[in-house]
């Protein structure tokens, strides 16, 4: 890991290039590493309904699905009776204030198994901009040791439309910080100090009304135990090449 998270994002510029919509049909996704795909919602629709015909399309094992629940993404994401690819739903709403850092141990390992399965991954959100980006950033801090902004570069090289929100950012810095792990090694204190900083200062923040007023300590209390949802495989996985 590096040393210098301090750094991480100072003058980078987000590429003048306009978000991706998810309205065309479906499209071939980009490859970031060997085997490892982002796209929109609907490239990864047309996997599951069988319904993606381009010649150029890569065949792929695994769907890491991000989005915000609605119905109708629901019936896209409906996979058709025959088709093989597997599919992980996580519900996440594309918001600065968000936590979804809590999910990066369980994004990982659905990546990371697989690809250790030699499948290829097609991780996506709507419009394959924000979520799916972090999600993959996420993954290539942990699998690859990289940097934030080394992560970032890359991925903006291969689909330069990506671009996290603000607290997505925040997230990723402070996942790299922590070595890509929450936990301790100590049974009475089970996650590091500056996650539970982290999940405070959220939890302040939301609770505090527009008027700056105290916020509901019951309330605040029920959000003070954060929960990473899986944790990640032990040691990083080896001879990822990118692509």
């Amino acid at each position: 890991m590096t040393s210098n998270n301090q750094q991480i994002d100072q003058g980078m510029q987000t590429p003048s290039v306009q978000p991706m919509s998810a309205s065309p049909g479906p499209l071939v996704p980009d490859e970031v590493v060997s085997g490892l795909y982002i796209s929109n919602i609907h490239t990864a629709s047309g996997y599951l309904k069988g319904t993606l015909s381009s010649a150029n399309a890569p065949a792929i094992g695994h769907i890491l699905s991000l989005y915000s629940g609605r119905q109708t993404d629901r019936d896209r994401l409906k996979r058709t009776d025959g088709i093989t690819v597997t599919n992980k739903q996580i519900i996440l709403h594309d918001y600065s204030s968000t936590n979804m850092i809590e999910h990066f141990p369980q994004i990982v390992l659905s990546i990371h198994t697989a690809l250790k399965e030699n499948r290829h991954v097609l991780v996506h959100c709507y419009a394959g901009v924000s979520r799916s980006a972090t999600a993959i950033l996420a993954y290539l801090i942990w699998a690859q040791g990289m940097a934030f902004n080394t992560a970032l570069k890359l991925l903006w090289s291969k689909r330069p439309v990506v671009n996290p929100n603000a607290g997505f950012r925040e997230q990723l810095r402070l996942w790299e910080l922590l070595d890509c792990n929450l936990l301790t090694n100590d049974p009475e204190c089970r996650f590091k100090e500056e996650y539970v900083d982290f999940t405070k200062k959220r939890a302040l923040k939301s609770f505090t009304d527009a008027d700056g007023n105290e916020p509901d300590l019951g309330a605040l209390r029920r959000v003070l135990r954060p929960e990473p949802t899986n944790e990640v495989p032990k040691g990083k996985t080896d001879g990822l090449q990118k692509a």
